[in-house]
């Protein structure tokens, strides 16, 4: 049943941010199949990846615009306007980093060495797993502010932000086992291409670090 806000505004500005986090996880979704293509050298299809990542970037960066400038300052709603407007600037920053990581990919022509391309891709996947945990928290919205963000809706949404944490640390613990992996091989390298690699694995980290920051606004907005 909907609660009091739900009755008195109708139509909630819920319905963009949640709209941006579907983009925000078609580009991760997408990354991931860049960085398949990438490792098997078919750089056309990591091109095209590339594109559509560029694609999601222009979709989303509208969507952030329209809402931000159609949000109202004084609007009734459970929560702070300027909350929901971190909220929608923290899920850009997770974009953001994608678009980052891609371009570096292709910029590159970035080809992990044997003997870490197993661990990127694991690394990738984590990622993957932190954004769609982030997309699937993002998406109660609706449902949160409808019970005003108290009830067994909130249970629910503190379960999946409990899991995006797990997500997270076990992203930490693969970045921290690629990382020794390129030092015990560094030598092998060419040194720019092990500066590039560093990177990489620094910036692919980031994106998990954004949505754990993502998760954090969420669990302060529950505990209001």
């Amino acid at each position: 049943m909907r609660n009091m806000f739900a009755k008195v505004l109708g139509r909630s500005p819920v319905g963009p941010i949640k709209k941006h986090i579907d983009e925000v996880n078609k580009a991760a979704v997408a990354l991931e199949a860049m960085s398949t293509a990438a490792q098997r050298a078919s750089w056309e299809d990591a091109l095209a990846k590339r594109a559509e990542i560029e694609s999601i970037n222009r979709v989303a960066n509208e969507i952030r615009r329209e809402l931000r400038l159609g949000l109202p300052s004084t609007f009734l709603m459970p929560v702070a306007r300027e909350d929901l407007l971190e909220l929608l600037d923290g899920q850009d920053k997770i974009l953001r980093r994608i678009n980052d990581v891609a371009g570096l990919i292709v910029g590159r022509r970035i080809q992990l060495p044997e003997g870490l391309a197993k661990a990127f891709q694991d690394l990738i996947e984590c990622t993957v797993a932190a954004v769609q945990q982030t997309h699937q928290s993002v998406q109660e919205l609706d449902e949160l502010f409808e019970a005003g963000f108290r009830g067994r809706e909130v249970e629910i949404v503190e379960k999946m932000l409990s899991t995006l944490m797990d997500i997270e640390r076990e992203h930490d613990r693969l970045q921290g086992t690629m990382r020794e992996q390129l030092f015990a091989m560094e030598k092998e390298l060419h040194p720019v291409d092990a500066v590039f690699l560093y990177r990489l694995i620094d910036w692919v980290g980031a994106i998990a670090e954004r949505c754990a920051r993502a998760g954090d606004l969420l669990e302060r907005l529950l505990a209001r």
